[in-house]
């Protein structure tokens, strides 16, 4: 296991509340925007970093990692791309007043409804 995984490991209990509170607490490239502007930055970046997952499973199957690089080494980018995507959902979610257990526990319905009644019939939440 690489350093890098051992030490996130350290911090992989991180809840979903205690993470929300902390990308709160974090949020300082946005305190001199409006509030609409703060939004849009966010989906903006939301949007880029999710480009940056699409990149790294498109190198992956170009063969940029080559056939010797071990497909951890791939997961890691996934990882850290997917933790940048994390940030700026709960920064959404906080602009529209949601907490990312919230988020969360929306989706779990959402999806079992879908599984349950399929796709499109699920219905809206109240």
């Amino acid at each position: 296991m690489s350093e890098s995984r051992t030490q996130k490991s350290l911090t992989s209990s991180i809840g979903l509340a205690e993470y929300d509170l902390w990308t709160i607490k974090e949020r300082t490239d946005t305190k001199l925007m409006s509030w609409d502007e703060s939004r849009l930055y966010n989906v903006f970046c939301l949007a880029s970093e999710a480009g940056e997952v699409a990149d790294a499973v498109k190198r992956q199957l170009r063969g940029d990692y080559g056939r010797s690089k071990c497909p951890y080494d791939y997961g890691e980018d996934i990882l850290l791309e997917l933790g940048d995507i994390l940030h700026y959902v709960c920064r959404i979610a906080d602009d529209h007043g949601f907490t990312l257990e919230e988020v969360a526990a929306a989706n779990v319905e959402k999806l079992t409804n879908r599984k349950k009644y399929g796709k499109g019939k699920a219905g809206k939440r109240s």
